[in-house]
C-alpha cells in the first residue's frame, strides 16, 4: 500500500443527472479514473445542509 498522497482534482459540477449522479468538468486527462469518489463542497466553504432536515451534509 502506498503512503503517497494523491493530488487533489478541483472541478465544478457541470450537470446533475440524478439525485446521486452528476457530471464534473474534468476527465481522464485531469487524472479522473472510473470509480473515483469526490467530495462535493460549497465554493465559499459554507456548510451544505439537507433542505428537509437542516442537517449538515458535509
Amino acid at each position: 500500500m502506498s503512503d503517497e498522497v494523491p493530488t487533489p482534482i478541483h472541478a465544478k459540477v457541470a450537470q446533475l443527472l440524478t439525485s446521486t449522479d452528476l457530471v464534473i468538468n474534468r476527465g481522464s486527462e485531469d487524472g479522473v479514473e472510473v470509480g473515483m469518489k469526490f467530495a462535493v463542497m460549497d465554493p465559499l466553504g459554507r456548510d451544505i445542509k439537507d433542505p428537509e432536515t437542516g442537517d449538515v451534509r458535509c
